[in-house]
């Protein structure tokens, strides 16, 4: 098993690995961007965050695989150890879906927003929905709530009406909040 790296890397080192890996996965992806530290630009990073829409999800995971270890395997994350000791989170999102009745629009931003943090600003967008009568579930999307008392210690539960899920500005605006660019996110 590899040992995790000694110290966090600086954010240019972070930065030139994430590109590499992202380029590397890319012609296989309909979609993938750098998440977590790297993109809000923290000056140290201890791991590499990316979120894709796979368009061959075995061929992405057979890649991600070919020269890391696993750490973890999911439908939604698959963690991996690179020789270096260093970690590499791949979260993946979906296009979307169409059919002759519905509709289910992409999660990507989503997923986006709440692998690129922070923790603090996610729970500040989790307790603004929650002020809202909104529940944002990240693997999903933003919800509008009902009340209903015996549905959880809250009294709400989610609803099946999403409000946001496919772009980072929808849900900033779906909470009635500017959108805040990554490397303001620390709050």
């Amino acid at each position: 098993m590899n040992a995790p790296p000694s110290a966090p890397l600086e954010l240019r080192q972070a930065t030139d690995l994430a590109l590499a890996i992202r380029e590397q996965l890319a012609p296989l992806c309909l979609k993938i961007e750098i998440a977590g530290s790297v993109r809000r630009a923290r000056p140290f990073v201890n791991d590499l965050d990316f979120v894709l829409i796979p368009g061959d999800t075995a061929a992405v995971r057979a890649r991600i695989t070919a020269r890391a270890a696993i750490v973890s395997d999911g439908p939604q994350i698959l963690i991996v150890r690179l020789k270096n000791g260093l970690q590499c989170d791949f979260y993946f999102a979906h296009d979307g879906t169409r059919d002759l009745l519905d509709a289910t629009p992409s999660n990507w931003g989503s997923v986006l927003l709440c692998r690129t943090g922070s923790r603090e600003h996610n729970i500040h967008l989790c307790q603004r929905a929650q002020s809202l009568d909104l529940h944002w579930d990240p693997p999903r999307g933003l919800f509008r709530c009902s009340v209903e008392p015996a549905a959880q210690p809250s009294g709400h539960r989610p609803d099946t009406t999403l409000l946001a899920s496919a772009t980072e500005e929808d849900i900033f605006a779906a909470l009635n909040l500017d959108f805040v660019p990554p490397v303001a996110r620390e709050r």
